[in-house]
């Protein structure tokens, strides 16, 4: 089950739940609700309040409480209790026009008690939550508060105790919940603790880029924010995605394969064959979703491009938009690429356009800044409350904007070509023992030219092209350290789960064989004269084109696989790096693990990162099985067996 949309700051001083349990009848057996409290630490009262009531009351000591969250099936009636950040009890109230109230209520006086109960008042046929706040102190009032709402219409009550659990009380029977069976059929709990942090960095070509671009795996660019997250934690190097962006990114944030999910292919390219329409169904809620109604402040930063391309209007619908796929907040691009210089960007739904009257803005900072902003955010106004972060840049899709002095670090670095490349890459993959010994390097396929034969006049537009995306590459792996600065900066490095991605596919040959200026050209079927690219190479990595490197740069960084982006049938196309970091658990920092996961597999490493069983319904539907494994076994032992054994492969 799920726990409540709503979690609240602060605490109160005194707690007290109480569950109708003998219905008209006062049967003595216990209930959920009561053993669930007394597993929690409560002292359980047995009142008789005169010959009107009869009820079951169970009391938290104060020190144990912080806050406290009532929500409903309708969602119109919230409670929430906590304690301020003067240390003083609070109680907020807010009960919505269609229950007859229009107010908030709000008093920090001195508050001596809070009741929250369940209850049967005799004569009566629909046991009722009763929530009252009561004050010795003269001037308060809210001991003349008192909310009452049916017991059916309750959802969920949850309590965070100082133990940094919570105790979620859910109403199982729903709105048919009943007590002529001698016993209000709701409430069980379960607890969770671990603040989670989800990075996955990348889109399009390093986001489709293989062990073969990364330093950390023996790629030519250098990636110390990479390098520091696998130091501190693991290298995968049997990670899985589908061969191209929206698939894998529908694929990772629900579990499931994405033809179950109909993410067969990108929004631009969707079509009415099952599997092919590119709307993620309610049945397959995202992981952002449950761990938001699992308490935890969701957050999605960058590109998104798996909502429906006819759902992308400023009318809506919204409901597949992040915000209405569980992300309570959204700063990026719905689209699968944008300049990074002047992107079509949205906060929340609302389209914004934050580079106007700047030189000196680009998406891939942006984003990232405005992630760390969020961070910290959470942290200052509820410091117990976890949070998830999904981190998504522009890079490395084309096109490749970048400083210019990023671009000059990689000068003549790339002068001796792809073939030479390839080769250099396989040897450091084998000095770093990221392929096994005695691995073969897969010759070049007839469609991709040999450096030899290409051209001399224009190697220098396919070299400049190279060292642009590698600066490029250096600039977002830049962002992700800042991201990991702070991260450490809020004392959280140890309780956060870091998971760096770097790519939702294999490297893209989209380029052609010359590269590109102007990204439109080959997505229209018109690929530029390489004479064009010649003229205009002072144009790349600014906001004057949209540029591509040559599709034989890809094969090179595929090393030692075939083919790239959107060839399934080949790992060249669907391996990726990836690396993971979580102190508290992983305890050989700094390891290789060769176990094969897929992208799915992060869906359930996540909830069982954060103590959740994966729920059977959201949202009142039932849920698609989960095509996913846990990833936290292997994370915890190199001796874990293989546990991700069937995965097939499928694009277009």
């Amino acid at each position: 089950m799920t726990e409540p949309k709503r979690r609240c700051v602060p605490a109160i001083p005194v707690f007290l739940v109480t569950a109708a349990l003998g219905a008209l009848t006062g049967c003595s057996g216990h209930s959920d609700l009561e053993r669930g409290l007394s597993r929690a630490g409560g002292a359980i009262h047995a009142t008789l309040d005169g010959a009107e009531r009869q009820e079951r009351r169970y009391a938290l000591p104060v020190d144990g409480i912080i806050d406290v969250d009532v929500e409903t099936f309708s969602g119109d009636v919230v409670i929430r209790g906590g304690r301020d950040t003067k240390d003083q009890a609070l109680l907020n109230v807010d009960v919505l026009a269609r229950h007859g109230h229009d107010r908030k209520e709000e008093a920090a006086a001195s508050i001596d008690r809070v009741d929250v109960r369940a209850e049967i008042v005799r004569g009566g046929d629909v046991p009722r939550l009763v929530v009252r706040g009561s004050s010795d102190h003269p001037e308060a009032f809210l001991h003349r508060t008192q909310i009452e709402i049916d017991l059916p219409e309750v959802r969920r009550v949850r309590v965070r105790t100082r133990d940094g659990k919570v105790h979620v009380y859910e109403n199982r029977g729903g709105a048919d919940i009943h007590t002529t069976d001698g016993e209000v059929r709701m409430f069980t709990p379960w607890a969770i603790s671990e603040d989670v942090t989800v990075v996955n960095r990348g889109a399009d070509i390093v986001i489709r880029t293989f062990l073969g671009t990364c330093g950390t795996f023996g790629g030519p660019v250098p990636t110390p924010a990479l390098d520091r997250v696998a130091a501190n934690g693991l290298r995968f190097n049997q990670f899985h995605t589908t061969a191209l962006c929206s698939p894998t990114r529908a694929a990772m944030l629900t579990g499931r394969n994405h033809h179950a999910v109909h993410m067969g292919n990108i929004p631009e390219g969707a079509s009415g064959f099952p599997g092919y329409d590119c709307i993620i169904p309610k049945e397959a809620a995202t992981v952002a979703e449950i761990l938001r109604q699992y308490g935890y402040s969701t957050g999605a930063f960058g590109k998104w491009h798996v909502t429906p391309a006819h759902e992308q209007t400023l009318t809506g619908p919204f409901d597949r938009w992040p915000t209405g796929l569980g992300f309570e907040r959204f700063y990026g691009i719905l689209s699968a690429e944008a300049s990074q210089f002047e992107p079509p960007m949205f906060d929340q739904t609302v389209p914004v356009m934050p580079y106007e009257g700047r030189d000196d803005y680009h998406m891939s900072e942006d984003i990232t800044e405005k992630a760390i902003a969020w961070m910290r955010l959470q942290r200052a106004s509820n410091p117990h409350r976890p949070f998830f972060t999904y981190l998504a840049t522009g890079a490395m899709h084309c096109p490749h904007h970048v400083w210019p002095e990023y671009i000059e670090r990689f000068k003549g670095r790339f002068d001796g070509g792809w073939d030479d490349l390839r080769n250099e890459v396989f040897r450091r993959q084998l000095e770093l023992g990221v392929i096994p010994e005695g691995t073969v390097l897969t010759p070049r396929p007839p469609e991709v030219p040999s450096w030899e034969e290409y051209p001399d006049r224009y190697k220098p537009v396919a070299a400049r092209l190279m060292e642009v995306f590698a600066g490029f590459m250096a600039h977002t792996d830049e962002q992700v350290g800042k991201l990991l600065d702070a991260v450490e900066e809020m004392g959280e490095t140890d309780n956060t789960l870091f998971i760096y991605v770097t790519g939702d596919n294999g490297a893209s040959a989209e380029g052609t064989v010359n590269g590109a200026w102007s990204a439109p050209s080959f997505q229209n079927g018109r690929p530029e004269d390489p004479e064009w690219l010649l003229e205009h190479m002072d144009d790349f990595g600014s906001a004057r084109c949209e540029n591509h490197y040559n599709l034989a740069w890809a094969w090179a960084l595929d090393s030692p696989f075939q083919w790239m982006k959107q060839i399934a049938s080949h790992f060249g196309g669907t391996r990726n790096a990836m690396a993971v970091q979580w102190p508290r658990r992983i305890k050989d920092a700094g390891a290789l693990r060769s176990n094969f996961h897929h992208v799915t597999d992060i869906f359930p490493t996540l909830l069982e990162a954060a103590g959740i069983e994966a729920p059977s319904h959201v949202n009142g539907l039932a849920q698609m099985p989960i095509d996913g494994v846990s990833m936290v076994p292997v994370m915890e032992s190199s001796d874990a067996p293989e546990n991700h054994v069937t995965q097939y492969f499928e694009m277009f």
